[in-house]
């Protein structure tokens, strides 16, 4: 029974107060939620329900000079503040006796922006020195159909960082164990 015009009624219904990122993901969730219940229950559904979610929920155009930023202003470091941040971490990383891990993390992070848990997941073998590059596991936010990893060129001094990391070691292990 659901039409295209009570999705943009309940659309418009939305608070004017929210974000236009906010009201984006709540109509990602709703219309995630609408296909899920179709998936779960097509035989007993209106076989136009899709084309129905899809048209109804889909993604406005921003054309305004107000559209969302790509990244919030208190997101973004300093090249200073990221100094002190990996000094921090070389501090941490002594005093703890953790063998430079933390120093090293914190390194790969500032050079190529990946996610804590693609970081985590590198492995020996994802240094490739000859090349200039990390090799960056694919982030598992979102849908499949990613591929495995993606080449970030770095400078010496990141490889130079993670040369005790990877000297001695074979490819398929952990990068950095801590």
């Amino acid at each position: 029974m659901l039409k295209e015009s009570d999705l943009l009624t309940w659309r418009k219904g939305l608070p004017e107060e929210l974000k236009a990122s906010t009201e984006q993901r709540l109509i990602n969730d709703l219309k995630a939620a609408l296909n899920g219940a179709y998936a779960a229950h097509r035989e007993k559904l209106d076989p136009t329900l899709p084309a129905i979610i899809k048209h109804g929920l889909k993604a406005e155009n921003q054309d305004s000079d107000d559209a969302v930023p790509l990244a919030r202003d208190n997101q973004i470091l300093t090249i200073a503040q990221v100094g002190t941040v990996i000094s921090a971490a070389r501090e941490i990383d002594a005093e703890q006796e953790w063998d430079g891990d933390l120093f090293r993390f914190v390194v790969v992070l500032a050079a190529t922006g990946a996610r804590f848990s693609q970081v985590a997941r590198m492995k020996v073998g994802d240094v490739q020195r000859a090349q200039g590059r990390l090799m960056i596991p694919s982030s598992r936010k979102g849908k499949g159909g990613k591929i495995a990893s993606v080449a970030y060129p770095v400078g010496k001094d990141t490889l130079d960082a993670l040369l005790p990391a990877t000297a001695g070691r074979g490819n398929n292990e952990i990068l950095l164990e801590r």
